[in-house]
């Protein structure tokens, strides 16, 4: 859905390819079209995988890759992972898609993990133990800094990325289970636990360092000249205490029991 601001009437909606068709003259023609969804995924991902042999394997995987552009795809993650196909709120007005400057914003994208490291390793014993071990290491997803306009607009006045990333993310997960026979019955016992290590890294950033909108007209928002630090240092009431603090983490330590009956 693309958003125009109808004087009198509000925003109106209209279901259309941003940069094509009707979205080119929504506007008055001295306001910016809307641009063209982006997004690019590149990736080079390199493995390596043991059968299992000997009584152990291993899966290993390596990924370099980079998410980019203005549109993160049917789930938002400029909206914290918002799940609303075709109405999330990158084009709902035309300031979604400009910087404080008046440039068109593109970027790394609100799930990009540049670096992501896999491994699984299971080693059965001759006791019919087998124990296996899962680890993710991934770089930290990049923060944006947020503001808003009226009526209730949000864009990125520095652009993507401006507040770096989140840390690493790094989990372990065991799973050690046992297979007994008992007269003509075989059953399976066993325990899986989710982030053996109880890591509790930040997965979000609050990224909205204002309350409320900006003073600012879509007319004065395009003619540029205007200061956003110098907005909102006039009104420090705007300035919101949590920005930058972490308002999301890695879930914690989780353990799940496993009985399995084979007959």
């Amino acid at each position: 859905d693309v958003g125009v601001n109808v004087p009198g009437v509000g925003t109106t909606y209209y279901i259309a390819n941003p940069g094509e068709g009707i979205t080119l003259s929504l506007n008055d023609p001295a306001i910016p079209a809307f641009p063209k969804a982006q997004r690019e995924y590149d990736g080079l991902e390199l493995t390596f995988d043991r059968r299992s042999q000997n009584n152990w394997m291993l899966f290993a995987s390596y990924t370099l890759s980079r998410l980019y552009g203005n549109y993160s795809g049917l789930a938002s993650s400029d909206e914290n992972g918002r799940v609303a196909p075709n109405v999330n709120r990158f084009f709902d007005h035309i300031e979604n898609t400009f910087d404080r400057n008046g440039n068109l914003v593109y970027g790394r994208l609100g799930t990009d993990r540049p670096h992501q490291l896999k491994a699984q390793f299971a080693y059965r014993f001759p006791s019919r133990t087998t124990l296996a071990l899962g680890q993710r290491l991934a770089s930290g997803i990049p923060i944006s800094e947020e503001a808003n306009v009226p009526p209730g607009i949000p864009f990125f006045p520095y652009g993507r990325g401006n507040l770096g990333r989140t840390s690493m993310l790094n989990q372990t997960d065991l799973q050690v289970f046992q297979d007994v026979r008992f007269g003509g019955t075989s059953f399976q016992v066993g325990v899986t636990v989710l982030n053996l290590f109880d890591r509790d890294a930040s997965t979000r950033l609050d990224n909205t360092r204002m309350v409320g909108d900006l003073p600012l007209t879509l007319d004065r928002f395009f003619a540029g000249g205007w200061d956003y630090e110098g907005l909102l240092a006039a009104d420090s009431s705007k300035v919101d205490p949590k920005f930058r603090q972490a308002d999301q983490f890695q879930a914690p330590r989780e353990v799940r029991f496993l009985i399995k009956f084979e007959f």
